[in-house]
C-alpha cells in the first residue's frame, strides 16, 4: 500500500509539471499545447488537400476544352457535357485558402473547436471522395460499371466517427474492403463505429462482435432466410430476476439454473445479450448475482470465480479467482457495500473494491447452508452446519473476526429459512423460528402459525411470506420480530412485492393486495390453457404506470403479463419457452400425406378392379388435382396484392419483395403437408422439465405443446443420468391412421411409471396409463401390431412385463423371441422376453471383473432403423471383405478415474458371447462412443497427450458371408471376427457425438462432433477409417485411397453451422430425408440448431449452377437435326432407287 501512494505522488509530481491532472490521463484530455499541434496539422492537411483539389479541377477543364475541339459523335458529346456538369459541380473557389471564409482556422476569436475543424475536413473530404467515384463510374464499361456498383456497398465517403478523437482523414475504402462491407451491415454508416450515436461509453466486447456476425453472416443484400430459423436461442429456467432500466429500454438481467447470465428485452422479449458460464453438476444451483446503478456482480462455477458485467452490452469488466478446490453443495452468495463486492462460498470469504482489487480474503469452515450479510462496517457471515447455527463478524475494512456466536437449532430443514433484516426466521412443524442474529446473545424465539409451512419467502427488506398445504400468510418483520399481518385463506404458488401491491397467483387465479390497507384489489384469471398450464413457481414485478410482472412456471415458461390496476385486467405482453434448453428426447416425425398425395395412393390401392372403375378414379383423382391447383394459383394471386411493395426504383427490390411475399403467403394458414423432398419435418421434443413440444423443421415454430402433470420426475438411468424416453409406434406412413407416440416417466410422489400416448402431428392426448410399479426398462418391440402399432414394451421393478397397446394373442405368439441387456456394477446378463406369456427368462449371466474404481459409463447398442446398404468392402485385390454386420452387438465403455484407463467391449446380446475387448491406459472422461453398421467410433481425453483422441473399430468376417440371408448370433462363423483399430488426434473437445443418417444408407456416412467452442464438425467416414494404410501403393492411389495420418484436420468450411455457434449441445439427432444424399440434423442443448448435411454431395438432385439453357438448346438441336437428317436420307434413298 505504501508503494503505491509513493508512485501516486511521483505521478501527480509529474503531470503537474506538464499542467495536467490524473483525471485528464485517464480521460485522455489533451492540453492547449496538444490542441493547437493538433489544429496546425490539420491546417497543413487541409491547404494540401485543397490545393491538390484545385489542381484536379484545372487540369480537367483544361483537357475538356481540349477534347472538345476535337469532333465527336453525339454521345460521346453528350457524355462530355454530363462531365463538365459534374466538374462544375464540384469546382472550387480559387484564390489563396486565407479566403476561403469556411478554413478559417486562426487561433485569434471566434475561435475554431476541434469539432468544427474535422467537420470541416469531413465536407471537403466527401467533395474529392464524390468527384472519384463519379469519375470511376464514368470510366467504365457499362457491365464494368454494374460489377463496380455491387462491389461497393459503402456508397458513402469515409469519416472520422467522433471528432473529439482528432483522427486524420482515412484513404477512401477499396471495394474489396469485405469489413467494411459486414460492418455496414451492421448498422455502419460510413461515419465512424457509432458508438457515441447508440450511447455506448465501453468499449465493445468480443461477445458483442461475435452476436452481431452471428446475425449478420455473409455479404450479400440480404440475410439468408435459411439462417434466420435454422438455430434458437435459450437462457434457461431463470432463479433470480432483476427489472433494470437504462434509458427508454427495460431490461430484465437474470441469472438461470443453466449457468447463463442474460439481458432480456422487457418490450419484446428477446437476448439482448448471455454469458454462459462454467457448468458445475451439484444439488444446488452454482451461480449467483447482484446489480447496481452500473454494472452486474456475478459469482459462478460452483462459487470459484467472480465477474462483472457491463449491464448495457454484457462486456466483461473485470473478473478474479476466489478458491479451486470448493464443495459445490453449499450455494455461493454475494452482496454489495458502498465501495466493495463481498463473495462467499464452502470455504472462503472474498472483499474486493468495484474496480476489482482484492482488499482481504478470510477461510470458513465447512457448513451445509451458508449467507452473507454486510453493513457499513460489519459482514455478517450465517451457516448451518450439523444442527449449529453460527455467526461470524468480520470487518469490513480489514477482513478480521470481532466475534463469534453458536446456537444449537432443531429445525433442519433449510429451504423454510429465509433472512430478513437482522432475523433468521425458519418454519418448523407448525410453528415459526427465529433468531436475531445482531444481537450479543443469539435465543430462539417461537410463533404457532396453525400449519405446517412447507416454504418461506422474502418478499422484500420487510416483508416475508410463509406458504403452507392450505393458507398463505405475510409477515412485517419488525424490530422484535415477525408479525402477521395479511392471512390468505388458499394455497399459493408463488408471490411477489413491489412498492405497495403484493401479487399472489394460486393456479389460473391472480389476486392483487395493497399493503397499506392490508386488503384485496381485485382477483381475475390469468390467460392460460388448461391442458398446457403448469404452476407458477417464482413471479417477479415491476411497478410503474401499470405493474409489468413476470411469471415462471414449473415447465420454464416465462411469460411477461401487464396488469392495470385502474381497469382491472392483465394483458400478456410475450412468452418464451426456456424448457427447451434441457431437452431430453428427439424424435422426427415424417410430415402427414397432402390430399393430393392420398387421393394418388388410393387410386393405386383400388384393388383388382375393372378398367372402367380405375379409369373413373383416375379422372376424379385428376379433376380434384385441377381444383386443387387452380384454387391455390388464385389465392397466391389475389395474396400478392397485399403483401408486395412496389414503390421502389430498383428491380433488384422489386424480386426481393416478390420471393417475401410468396414466403410469407405460402406458410399464411399452410397445412402440415409433406413436401415433395420429405425435408420438412415435425420434431417431437421431451423437455426434462416435462414438457412435449411439437416444432415445425421449416421455422422451428412451436406447433402444440403439452404439460405432463404436476407430479412429472424424469426416470433415472442405471448410470444415474436423467431421462425420458420418448418412443413413435405408428409414422404417418400409413395415412388412413393418425400417428401414434408415447413418452414414459416416473410420478414423484410414488415413483410408479406414466405413460403417454399422444398424436405427434397435433399433439392431442390419446391415452395416459399409470403403472402401478415403478418402470426399470421400456423399449419398442419390432413387431408390428393391430392398426400397423409397434407395441411398447414395460419392464417393471419386480420383472413385470407390460405391453402398450395390449395386442391379440396370436400375434404375440407368432412374434420373434426379444432379448433384453442388463447392466448391474460390474456384472452383465441377457433375458428373453416370453411376450405370450408376459414372462422374463434368463437366458446367461457374465463379469467383466471390473474394478471397484472403474464404472460402465455408455452401453451402445445399433439404432433399431438403421440400415446397411453394402454387405462387403471391396480390396484392391478385386476381392471382397465381407463386414461382421451383427445387429444384436453392443458396445460397453468403461472408465477408471483413478488408475486412467478406458475399457471397451463387445458383447453378443443373444449369445452372450464377447466379440472383442480392448483397453487404454492414461484415458480420462468425457467418453463419448457411436456404433454403425460394423464400425464403433469413441472418442476420450488422453492424460499422455493432453489432447482428445479418437478411436475406431472395424469388424469384418473376411472373404466369406457366414449367414446370407439374415444374421443368426448361435450360427458358428466360419472364422473370428476380425478387428481392425486405429486411433486418431483431435485438435478440439468433444461435447457430443453423432454420425449421419440415410434414407437407403448408400451415402458415405460423417461423423458429427458438437465442440465446446460451439461448432458442429462433419468428419467424413474415409477420414475416421480404420485401414488407411500408411503408405499408397500404386493400386491404392487409382483407388483414391487416403494414407494414414494421426490428426484430423478441422478445418472451418467443415463446420456445418457456420458461425451460428450453439452452445452446450446436450445431444446430436439424425434421420433421413427422401433424398438419399441429404441426412437431417438436430444439434440440442442450450440451442437448438436444425439444418440439412449432404456427405457425399447433392448427387441424386440437379445443382443450382445446372446450365438449363445450354443443356436445351443441345436437346433442341439435336432433335432438329434428326429430322432434318432423316428427310435427307428419305430424300436420298428415294433418288437412290429411281437411279
Amino acid at each position: 500500500m505504501e508503494r503505491k501512494q509513493s508512485l501516486k505522488k511521483i505521478l501527480e509530481e509529474k503531470l503537474k509539471s506538464e499542467n495536467k491532472t490524473i483525471s485528464d490521463l485517464v480521460e485522455n484530455r489533451p492540453t492547449e499545447e496538444e490542441l493547437r499541434i493538433v489544429q496546425d496539422d490539420i491546417n497543413a492537411e487541409i491547404k494540401r488537400k485543397y490545393e491538390e483539389m484545385r489542381r484536379n479541377a484545372l487540369a480537367n477543364e483544361e483537357k475538356e476544352k481540349r477534347d472538345s475541339s476535337s469532333p465527336q459523335s453525339p454521345a460521346k458529346r453528350k457524355d462530355r457535357g454530363r462531365a463538365a456538369a459534374a466538374v462544375r459541380r464540384l469546382r472550387l473557389p480559387r484564390g489563396p485558402l486565407d479566403r476561403v471564409h469556411l478554413l478559417r482556422l486562426d487561433l485569434a476569436p471566434p475561435p475554431v473547436t476541434a469539432q468544427e475543424v474535422v467537420r470541416i475536413l469531413q465536407e471537403k473530404v466527401s467533395l474529392e471522395w464524390e468527384f472519384r467515384s463519379r469519375s470511376r463510374s464514368r470510366s467504365l464499361s457499362p457491365g464494368d460499371r454494374a460489377s463496380f456498383s455491387s462491389r461497393h456497398r459503402s456508397p458513402s465517403p469515409p469519416s472520422f466517427g467522433d471528432s473529439s478523437r482528432f483522427r486524420m482523414p482515412a484513404a477512401p475504402l477499396s471495394g474489396t474492403n469485405k469489413g467494411a462491407q459486414l460492418m455496414q451491415k451492421m448498422g455502419w454508416s460510413g461515419t465512424g463505429l457509432g458508438a457515441s450515436k447508440q450511447g455506448i461509453v465501453e468499449p465493445i466486447g468480443g461477445g458483442e462482435v461475435r452476436d452481431r456476425q452471428d446475425q449478420y453472416r455473409g455479404l450479400g443484400s440480404t440475410v439468408d432466410p435459411y439462417e434466420q430459423y435454422r438455430r434458437l436461442q435459450y437462457v434457461g429456467c431463470p432463479h433470480k430476476v432483476h427489472f433494470d432500466t437504462w434509458g427508454k429500454s427495460d431490461r430484465l438481467l437474470m441469472s438461470t439454473r443453466e449457468n447463463v447470465f442474460a439481458s432480456l428485452s422487457a418490450n419484446s422479449g428477446q437476448i439482448v445479450w448471455r454469458r454462459i458460464q462454467e457448468d458445475v453438476k451439484g444439488p444446488v444451483i452454482s451461480i449467483a448475482m447482484e446489480v447496481d446503478d452500473k454494472a452486474l456482480y456475478t459469482i459462478s462455477s460452483g462459487g470459484r470465480v467472480v465477474r462483472v458485467w457491463n449491464k448495457r452490452n454484457g462486456a466483461l469488466l473485470w473478473q478474479k479467482s476466489i478458491s479451486e478446490d470448493v464443495e459445490t453443495s453449499v450455494q455461493p452468495s454475494i452482496v454489495l457495500s458502498e465501495e466493495s463486492v463481498i463473495v462467499a462460498n464452502s470455504k472462503k470469504i472474498s472483499c474486493f473494491s468495484k474496480n476489482g482489487d482484492e482488499r482481504w480474503a478470510r477461510a470458513v469452515p465447512y457448513s451445509q447452508w451458508s449467507i452473507i450479510r454486510t453493513t457499513n462496517t460489519v459482514v455478517r457471515h450465517l451457516s448451518i452446519a450439523n444442527g449449529v447455527f453460527t455467526v461470524e463478524d468480520i470487518s469490513l475494512s480489514m477482513g478480521e473476526a470481532s466475534s463469534r456466536r453458536s446456537l444449537n437449532v432443531k429445525f433442519t430443514s433449510i429451504e423454510t429459512c429465509a433472512v430478513v433484516r437482522n432475523f433468521l426466521i425458519c418454519g418448523h412443524d407448525d410453528s415459526l423460528l427465529w433468531v436475531d442474529f445482531t444481537s450479543s446473545s443469539l435465543n430462539v424465539q417461537e410463533k404457532k402459525l396453525g400449519c405446517n409451512a412447507r416454504a418461506a419467502d422474502v418478499l422484500n427488506e420487510r416483508f416475508l411470506l410463509t406458504k403452507c398445504s392450505t393458507s398463505a400468510s405475510v409477515f412485517d418483520v419488525l424490530q422484535t420480530g415477525p408479525d402477521q399481518r395479511l392471512l390468505i385463506p388458499h394455497q399459493i404458488d408463488s408471490a411477489a412485492l413491489n412498492g405497495n401491491f403484493l401479487v399472489a397467483v394460486s393456479g389460473k387465479t391472480l389476486e392483487v393486495f395493497d399493503m397499506t390497507s392490508f386488503r384485496q384489489m381485485f382477483k381475475t384469471a390469468l390467460p392460460f390453457d388448461d391442458r398446457n398450464f403448469a404452476p407458477i413457481d417464482a413471479v417477479y414485478l415491476s411497478s410503474k404506470e401499470a405493474i409489468e410482472m413476470l411469471t415462471v412456471g414449473r415447465d420454464c415458461r416465462m411469460e411477461f403479463i401487464v396488469i392495470d390496476i385502474a381497469k382491472s385486467s392483465i394483458a400478456s405482453e410475450w412468452v418464451r419457452e426456456e424448457g427447451l434448453a434441457r431437452i431430453g428426447a428427439v424424435e422426427m416425425v415424417d410430415l402427414p400425406l397432402s390430399e393430393l398425395q392420398q387421393m394418388i395412393e388410393d387410386e393405386f390401392e383400388g384393388g383388382s378392379g375393372d378398367v372402367m372403375s380405375s379409369f373413373i378414379r383416375r379422372l376424379i383423382s385428376q379433376t380434384s388435382q385441377m381444383q386443387k391447383w387452380l384454387m391455390k394459383t388464385a389465392n397466391q394471386i389475389f395474396s400478392f396484392s397485399y403483401m408486395i411493395t412496389t414503390r421502389t426504383t430498383s428491380f433488384s427490390k422489386l424480386l426481393d419483395h416478390v420471393r417475401l411475399a410468396a414466403k410469407a403467403s405460402s406458410h399464411r394458414g399452410e397445412m402440415l403437408e409433406r413436401d415433395f423432398f420429405n425435408l420438412r419435418k415435425m420434431l417431437i421434443v421431451a423437455s426434462l422439465d416435462g414438457v412435449v413440444f411439437g416444432l415445425d423443421s421449416s421455422d422451428g415454430s412451436i406447433v402444440w405443446r403439452h404439460w405432463l402433470g404436476d407430479n412429472f420426475a424424469p426416470l433415472i438411468s442405471s448410470f444415474g443420468a436423467t431421462e425420458i424416453p420418448l418412443f413413435i409406434h405408428r409414422s404417418t406412413a400409413h395415412y388412413q391412421l393418425p400417428g401414434l407416440a408415447s413418452v414414459v416417466f416416473r410420478d414423484f410422489s410414488s415413483s410408479a411409471g406414466v405413460l403417454v400416448f399422444f398424436n405427434p402431428i397435433t399433439g392431442e392426448l390419446v391415452d395416459k396409463i399409470h403403472l402401478a410399479t415403478p418402470i426399470s426398462r421400456t423399449d419398442v418391440l419390432n413387431i408390428v401390431g393391430k392398426n400397423h402399432v409397434n407395441p411398447l414394451l414395460v419392464v417393471g421393478q419386480n420383472s413385470q412385463v407390460y405391453i402398450y397397446p395390449p395386442q391379440p394373442d396370436e400375434i404375440l405368439s407368432s412374434a420373434a423371441p426379444v432379448y433384453l441387456f442388463n447392466v448391474e456394477s460390474s456384472r452383465i446378463s441377457g433375458t428373453k422376453v416370453n411376450l405370450a406369456e408376459k414372462k422374463i427368462i434368463k437366458t446367461w449371466a457374465s463379469d467383466l471383473h471390473l474394478a471397484p474404481s472403474e464404472k460402465i459409463v455408455i452401453v451402445k447398442g445399433k439404432p433399431r432403423h438403421q440400415k446397411v446398404h453394402s454387405q462387403g468392402r471391396v480390396l484392391i485385390d478385386r476381392n471382397v471383405q465381407y463386414k461382421y454386420a451383427n445387429p444384436n452387438l453392443v458396445a460397453i465403455a468403461a472408465i477408471d478415474s483413478i488408475h486412467q484407463y478406458l475399457s471397451i467391449f463387445l458383447v453378443d446380446v443373444v449369445s452372450g458371447q464377447m466379440i472383442h475387448s480392448a483397453r487404454l491406459t492414461k484415458a480420462a472422461a468425457p467418453v463419448h462412443l457411436v456404433h454403425c453398421e460394423h464400425w464403433i467410433a469413441y472418442s476420450y481425453w488422453s492424460e499422455k497427450g493432453r489432447r482428445t483422441e479418437i478411436g475406431v473399430l472395424e469388424l469384418y468376417e473376411g472373404s466369406e458371408q457366414s449367414n446370407k440371408d439374415r444374421f443368426d448370433s448361435f450360427a458358428p462363423t466360419k472364422q473370428p471376427p476380425e478387428v481392425v483399430s486405429q486411433s486418431f488426434i483431435y485438435a478440439q473437445g468433444i461435447e457430443a457425438m453423432a454420425v449421419s443418417e440415410t434414407e437407403k444408407g448408400l451415402t458415405t456416412r460423417s461423423l458429427l462432433l458438437a465442440l465446446p467452442v460451439g461448432g458442429i464438425h462433419e468428419v467424413t467416414r474415409k477420414l475416421l477409417d480404420a485401414t488407411r494404410p500408411l503408405e499408397l501403393t500404386q493400386e491404392m492411389r487409382e483407388e483414391m485411397m487416403i494414407p494414414y495420418m494421426p490428426e484430423i484436420p478441422v478445418a472451418t468450411e467443415d463446420m456445418v453451422n457456420y458461425n451460428q455457434t450453439v452452445h452446450g449441445v446436450r445431444g446430436i439427432k439424425t434421420a433421413a430425408s427422401g433424398l438419399e444424399s441429404t441426412s437431417l440434423m438436430l444439434a440440442y442443448g442450450k440451442d437448438i440448431f436444425f439444418t440439412r448435411l449432404t456427405p457425399s454431395g447433392t448427387f441424386d438432385i440437379l445443382k443450382d449452377d445446372f446450365d438449363h439453357v445450354l443443356i436445351s438448346a443441345v436437346l433442341f438441336g439435336l432433335i432438329t437435326g434428326s429430322v432434318i437428317s432423316k428427310k435427307l436420307a428419305r430424300n436420298n434413298a428415294l433418288a437412290a432407287a429411281w437411279t
